[in-house]
């Protein structure tokens, strides 16, 4: 959250040198294509084998917005995900024979399966813009929450996770003479890294992941 304190005592801060006055206030929303890479590794605590892997999923995700708009082109804005966004799984399906390296004799052998997935809830995003011409910079620093769900032959579960993220973007914005606007940006955000350790079994496994988005914006809100 230190993250988020400072953007928005930069932005007061900014707006308060330059004196300039309130115009009003926004309110709107976006749909935004979101690509999210992140690089992870698991740990098997029992073995120390690590396993890397890299997992990207791209979505459309919708968001809503309200802002705060200075005279001088400033803008503080806070930006919400509602409800869950889903951001992948997995599933796969082994014999308890190649689970155990061909141990199993023939009639013990049978089908496991293994799920897992994750959420983000509870996206949200402070930030402050600065617009010239139609053009604008954006930066912002916010919280989310990792979701985890799984069904494992081992009876483990993961913990979820508080994860904080910074993000910076441009984009353009254009407005009508009845107050409605129309603002399109891409923007890349990076999260803390999540450290996730299984309980509920004796094979302990750590997971961790550092996951970064590359987002397309485009949204739709009305000058107050």
């Amino acid at each position: 959250m230190n993250k988020i304190v400072k953007i928005i005592s930069s932005s007061i801060v900014a707006v308060s040198m330059t004196t300039v006055a309130f115009a009003g206030a926004n309110f709107g929303i976006s749909a935004n294509h979101v690509k999210m890479t992140t690089d992870g590794s698991e740990t098997l605590k029992q073995s120390s084998n690590v396993t890397k892997k890299s997992v990207s999923k791209s979505a459309t995700i919708p968001s809503v917005f309200f802002e705060y708009e200075f005279d001088g082109g400033f803008v503080l804005g806070l930006d919400m995900i509602p409800g869950e966004a889903d951001i992948g799984g997995s599933k796969s399906t082994a014999s308890t024979m190649a689970m155990n390296n061909g141990a199993a004799s023939a009639h013990e052998d049978r089908a496991i399966t293994k799920t897992a997935s994750a959420s983000l809830s509870n996206h949200n995003t402070l930030y402050a813009e600065y617009h010239m011409a139609g053009f604008f910079v954006r930066v912002g620093a916010g919280q989310v929450t990792l979701l985890t769900e799984e069904s494992l032959p081992t009876g483990a579960s993961y913990p979820n996770a508080d994860l904080n993220f910074k993000t910076a973007g441009i984009g353009y914005r254009h407005v009508t003479d009845s107050g409605m606007f129309i603002k399109a940006f891409v923007s890349k955000s990076t999260y803390d890294e999540a450290v996730l350790k299984s309980t509920g079994s004796d094979a302990v496994t750590t997971i961790k992941g550092e996951p970064e988005t590359d987002t397309l914006s485009i949204a739709i809100g009305k000058q107050f």
